[in-house]
């Protein structure tokens, strides 16, 4: 413990009383830390010794519980002794960084780092922050200087395990953790404030961002006024307040304190300050310069202004003097006359440029133009000029004579000028390449003879002007020169215009005919018609050119060309269309094949003069190529389409056709193709004869397919009845026969046809047309014997109406097997499907084949027969006995639930109103839930009308009652066919409720209102069982037709409108059918 207790005895960290850079604060720190370093090494040596020498002495193995325990103390030991080691480092680290405390102990800072301007980016040099580039900044010095101190752990080996140290228990330590976390946040806390002061500086960023150039481009620009004789000059208000804006920039630089310590950092700030100060002076010296150089050039000119005026009014005029000397003084007086009012207009706007530069520091008696200070110019140049301006007015009229003489010279010139100049304006005109047919070139060297007499004329003109405005003539607008020269530009381009499309269209001619894309030649044909009309509309005066219309009109016949090109293009196009085109063009012959044929053997035919003939046989190429393609078609598929066989309906092993889909919708399709190949005129002249064949083939095969389909069908429909019924043979012995023969015919006809799988041949044989006709000639026969038959057993039986032909020939056939009959039966009544026979044990399946007892609806509803029913005779005459036995059946079971229903609401009863219902099927039990209802509700009407005011509402109460325990009924499981029973059951009760209740709520007086006769009502009369049915004025008698449970719609109020004219219509025979839109009750 003595021996640990040394290690922290002194920090591992020491420091000078100055700051240091981070060089020298590293160097410093090896000192302490060797020191440490040394101690510890040596006492972990000595601490082994001791350890080895009691671990001898107490003779303890290593594994033994009592030496581990030692070993574990003597290892705490160590982990304490060095933690306050580490921890005693890291305080001492703290409190030389951690702000607050360096301020309260007036402690100088650590270490000395520079802000400088790296290009354009201000920078700590070195780095201040964490994990710098080169590992060289303050945060890597003091993460290293850390790093020394938790490396003690390294250098004490464990007793536990001499390989190991203690570094991971130095960072498990609490204070040592505390310590590095509270070391962290003061370094983090003081990087934030030194970046705090890097940004204080990116204020200024804008002095090095911006470009200097463009920025005092920009300035200029919008600080320049102009005067009225059209001179520029500064606006010296706002170069002033730029000036003051820069000014005080260097003012607040200069003033930014230097150094600046924040924390342990001390932070030299004069690189920075340097660097903005040097900025903002280029800043400053760029506006001062130019308005410097404003001044020096506007009187640099000025001065020589008037040293060079002053010495051209010194010249000497008489009579001696030439027109050279003449034209210099007019020059000078002239140059004078013009700059005055400038001149006179300048000298305010440089003195206030003067005193701007001065107020801002610039020594203007430093800025000499000419040796000559620029404030001493100032004050003399307005004297000078004035004197100047004296000297030549005088002048002026010392030369007024020759001037005068020399003004009468120049007019003379100016006349033969404008005659010579018309002269050749008129000789461009006739003879100018305007309507010129020759080659380009020879147009060209027109062109240029004409341009170059035009350019001496043109500096001719120029100088007779130069001279008029030195001796104060009127100048005159030459015009002729500028028309000339402005339809010597137009006709050249025209004629470049020309050169351009003939060396376009040479290239076309030079194409090989199956290469050219006479598509894109169109559109760029059509692109070079459109920059002509372009430059025509730019300048109209080009249309009256003939070389103008001589390009359009090549331009237009290719317009024409090329599109008759693109239809010759057309793959239509046979040998024969192309001889037909030479002889339009009245050529021997045309070879498209010939593979060196090429454009310009097309071009040479002059399509143009014969648009209307070439697009004819273009077109008749088209229209035969597509007629030529049909006809191909159609022979191509009749040669694979197959007319199909298959077994028979009625007889499995007898063939019978079975056409697909393609071979009627072929035939259809293709004889409406070859009608409207017909149609087409001259174009089918060619292919007349093949059209006319196939249009017989076709009409041949449809004949032939109709009537076989149709004898098909017929013998099929007969076979089973001729060959198989004994009634029908029985009672038709002609027929029979007659249809024998035909069967005997059709089998062999089949047998044949079998051979030939393919449809045309099958359909084309010879005299099969004819033969198939005659078979159907003797089944009409057969079938119109058949149907006069039928039509007997149909009056007998009615319901037989609602069966189709097919369906009465198999009850007839099948007459006196019932079980056969039942699946007809759906197709005789509205809900009877099936009847269930009784159980036989003499009789196939344990079950009779004549007798039932129960009926089975559409729905699978059962109702039970009153007694049993025996089917035997025509099968006309027991259904006839069914029917009526299936009325007799309902009519006993609704005497039934009329004589039970009395019972729904009585005290004690065994069979409610909710359990009755399963009793019986659904049609009696709405029909009888109806007449109680009409029998209830009138009388409740009645007692009513005697004077019981609360009848009608204490029946509205029990039809409340009876329709709430049937919607707590259908909440239930329940059979799905007992839920539709019921819920129809509510359906009725609901608006058997809302009619009770209208009636209350309209107070009806009694069961003769119109409210009351107007709802559909059934009476029951018990004496003859049955059921009267009134609406308004009509009645009628319920008919016990049996329609199952097939549940009912809501009844609306347009419902009962339905029921009153529809029962109206009855009653006066007439019929009725609902018509309107969806959901309003027709169903």
């Amino acid at each position: 413990r003595e021996v640990i207790t040394k290690w922290s005895e002194n920090p591992m960290v020491e420091r000078k009383n100055r700051p240091t850079d981070i060089k020298e604060f590293l160097q410093m720190q090896k000192t302490p830390q060797s020191k440490v370093y040394a101690l510890v090494k040596d006492s972990s040596k000595d601490l082994q010794a001791l350890l080895k020498s009691a671990h001898q002495e107490l003779k303890l193995g290593n594994t033994d519980p009592t030496w581990m325990s030692y070993v574990n103390f003597t290892n705490n030991l160590v982990v304490s002794g060095l933690g306050e080691v580490v921890s005693v480092g890291l305080q001492y680290l703290y409190e030389e960084t951690d702000r607050d405390l360096i301020k309260e102990n007036d402690k100088q800072p650590l270490v000395e780092v520079s802000l400088e301007l790296f290009g354009s980016k201000v920078s700590f040099k070195p780095d201040v922050g964490p994990s710098s580039a080169k590992g060289g900044g303050v945060r890597d010095a003091i993460n290293r200087t850390i790093g020394a101190i938790m490396n003690v752990g390294h250098l004490m080996k464990r007793f536990d395990n001499p390989e190991g140290g203690y570094i991971r228990e130095l960072h498990a330590n609490p204070m040592v953790s505390m310590m590095l976390s509270v070391l962290g946040e003061s370094l983090n806390d003081t990087e934030d404030a030194l970046e705090e002061l890097r940004m204080s500086f990116m204020e200024y960023s804008y002095l090095w961002e911006t470009n200097l150039d463009d920025f005092f481009a920009s300035f200029v620009a919008e600080a320049t006024d102009k005067t009225e004789q059209g001179q520029t000059f500064p606006n010296l208000e706002k170069f002033h307040e730029a000036l003051t804006k820069y000014e005080n920039v260097r003012e607040d630089i200069a003033k930014i304190a230097s150094p600046t310590d924040v924390g342990h950092v001390r932070v030299n700030v004069v690189p920075i300050k340097q660097a903005l100060k040097g900025h903002v002076e280029n800043w400053i010296t760029i506006f001062l310069e130019y308005l410097k150089k404003l001044l020096e050039d506007r009187l640099g000119a000025l001065e020589t202004l008037m040293a060079t005026s002053t010495e051209g009014l010194l010249t000497t005029i008489d009579e001696k003097s030439g027109r050279a000397e003449l034209d210099g003084v007019m020059r000078t007086l002239r140059e004078v006359n013009g700059e005055h009012e400038k001149v006179q207009e300048m000298f305010e706007p440089l003195k206030g440029t003067v005193s701007l530069v001065k107020k801002h520091g610039v020594k203007v008696d430093e800025i000499k133009i000419n040796g000559k200070e620029v404030l001493d110019l100032l004050e003399e140049a307005p004297i000078s000029w004035a004197d100047l301006v004296s000297q030549s007015f005088r002048k002026k009229e010392e030369i007024f004579d020759p001037q005068k003489i020399e003004q009468d010279r120049i007019k003379e010139e100016a006349e033969v000028f404008w005659n010579q100049l018309r002269d050749f304006r008129k000789t461009f005109r006739d003879n100018g390449p305007f309507a010129f047919q020759g080659e380009v070139q020879e147009a060209y060297d027109q062109l240029d003879a004409y341009s170059v007499e035009l350019v001496k004329n043109e500096q001719r003109a120029a100088e007779l002007n130069a001279t008029k405005e030195l001796y104060d003539l009127p100048v005159v607008d030459y015009h002729d020169t500028k028309s000339t020269r402005e339809e010597l530009g137009a006709l050249k381009r025209m004629w470049d215009f020309k050169a351009n499309t003939n060396c376009v269209y040479a290239d076309w001619k030079t194409k090989l005919w199956n290469e050219v894309d006479t598509e894109a030649l169109d559109e760029q044909n059509k692109g070079i018609l459109k920059n002509l009309r372009a430059m025509g509309n730019e300048n109209p005066v080009m249309k009256g050119w003939q070389v103008y219309r001589d390009v359009e009109d090549a331009i237009k016949n290719m317009v024409v060309v090329l599109p008759l090109m693109n239809e010759l293009h057309n793959p239509s196009m046979r040998p024969r269309h192309w001889a037909m085109l030479a002889r339009i063009c009245g050529v021997k012959s045309i070879d498209p094949s010939n593979p060196k044929f090429i454009l310009n053997d097309i071009m040479c035919l002059n399509l143009h003069l014969y648009t209307d003939d070439v697009s004819e046989t273009v077109e008749t190429a088209t229209k035969e190529l597509k007629i030529e393609t049909k006809l191909a078609a159609i022979e191509k598929n009749w040669a694979v389409i197959e007319l199909g066989y298959g077994p028979s309906r009625s007889s499995p092993d007898i063939k019978a056709i079975k056409p697909g889909e393609e071979v009627v919708e072929g035939l259809d399709a293709d004889q409406m193709e070859l009608q409207t190949i017909f149609g087409m005129g001259k174009f089918m002249e060619f292919f007349k004869d093949k059209v006319i064949l196939w249009q017989e083939a076709l009409g041949l095969m449809s004949d032939t397919l109709s009537v076989w389909e149709t004898v098909t069908r017929g013998w099929s429909s007969l076979e089973p009845i001729f060959l198989t019924s004994e009634d029908i043979r029985s009672q038709l012995p002609d027929d029979t026969k007659r249809f024998e023969g035909i069967h005997n015919e059709f089998v062999e006809l089949m047998k044949d046809a079998c051979n030939t799988s393919n449809c045309r041949e099958a359909l084309t044989v010879d005299g099969r047309c004819a033969q198939l006709a005659a078979m159907n000639t003797k089944i009409i026969l057969c079938q119109k014997s058949l149907n006069d038959y039928l039509d007997v057993k149909k009056t007998i039986y009615p319901r037989f109406y609602f069966v189709s032909a097919v369906a009465l020939l198999d009850m007839l056939a099948n007459g006196t097997n019932p079980p056969k009959i039942m699946p007809y039966l759906g197709d005789c009544y509205d809900a009877l499907a099936d009847c269930k026979f009784i159980d036989d044990e003499e009789g196939p399946d344990g079950k009779s084949n004549k007798t039932v007892d129960t009926m089975v609806a559409k729905d699978k509803e059962t109702c039970p027969m009153s007694e049993p029913f025996t089917m035997q005779g025509e099968v006309e005459n027991y259904l006839n006995a069914l029917t009526e036995a299936m009325m007799q059946s309902l009519k006993a079971l609704m005497a039934d639930a009329c004589d039970t229903a009395a019972m729904w609401d009585a005290p004690g009863t065994q069979l409610p109103r909710e359990d009755w219902l399963f009793k019986y099927c659904c049609q009696n039990d709405l029909t009888t839930t109806q007449i109680y209802w009409t029998t209830e509700t009138t009388t409740a009407l009645e007692e009513y009308e005697s004077g019981q005011e609360d009848a009608v509402k204490k029946y509205l109460a029990l039809c409340n009652d009876r329709l709430n325990k049937l919607i707590l009924l259908v909440l239930r499981d329940l059979e799905p066919s007992d839920r539709v029973k019921i819920i129809t059951l509510i359906t009725m009760d609901v608006h058997s409720r809302d009619v009770v209740d209208k009636c209350i709520q309209e107070k009806t007086e009694g069961p003769g209102t119109f409210l009351w006769q107007q709802q559909l009502r059934f009476y029951w009369q018990e004496s003859t069982m049955d059921c009267s049915i009134k609406i308004c004025d009509f009645q009628t008698l319920y008919f016990y037709e049996w329609v199952g449970n097939t549940g009912r719609l809501v009844i609306t109020p347009l419902t009962d409108r339905c029921y009153i004219t529809l029962a109206q219509a009855l009653g006066m025979f007439f019929g009725g059918a609902p018509a309107g839109p969806a959901g309003t009750g027709k169903t």
